[in-house]
């Protein structure tokens, strides 16, 4: 039986070069084990930052013994982090569930677990009689313009 050719070894081969890629059946797994010193990626998850900090929770951390599924490929673990996080899964009051999620945000910051290289300037204007526009610093306001509506004031 012939082996799948993966399309990095059809690309080097296009080169010229002879050398060849060992097989790997784990291919495709190089993120999620992390096999680097450092990575560097984006990650978008929505605008509710609860599944963005699932990514640092300690049960999320990838194993062989759950198959390399894990979010948390930074590998990080921090007991109060997930008590933080599971605190603001049930908090209703969304005031002290910002106040969580800020927590969280500083202590992987702080604990370089997320070094933060981009900021995404964004100026964002709207007529004063257009009203539903939500403006935001992380993500397009086109994504709530089914809420966007003609002000009568």
């Amino acid at each position: 039986m012939a082996r799948k050719v993966d399309n990095r070894e059809q690309e080097i081969a296009s080169f010229g070069s002879g050398m060849a890629l060992p097989a790997r059946p784990d291919r495709g797994l190089d993120l999620v084990r992390f096999l680097a010193d450092l990575q560097t990626y984006t990650v978008f998850t929505g605008l509710d930052p609860q599944l963005f900090m699932a990514q640092f929770v300690s049960w999320e951390v990838p194993s062989k013994e759950n198959n390399w599924t894990g979010r948390n490929i930074a590998r990080w673990r921090s007991a109060h982090f997930d008590r933080l996080w599971r605190k603001a899964d049930t908090e209703m009051d969304p005031v002290k569930r910002a106040a969580l999620f800020i927590k969280m945000n500083d202590m992987v910051v702080q604990s370089a677990v997320v070094i933060p290289v981009t900021w995404r300037n964004v100026l964002h204007a709207a007529s004063n009689h257009l009203a539903g526009v939500e403006p935001n610093s992380w993500d397009s306001i086109f994504g709530r313009i089914a809420y966007w509506h003609r002000s009568t004031g």
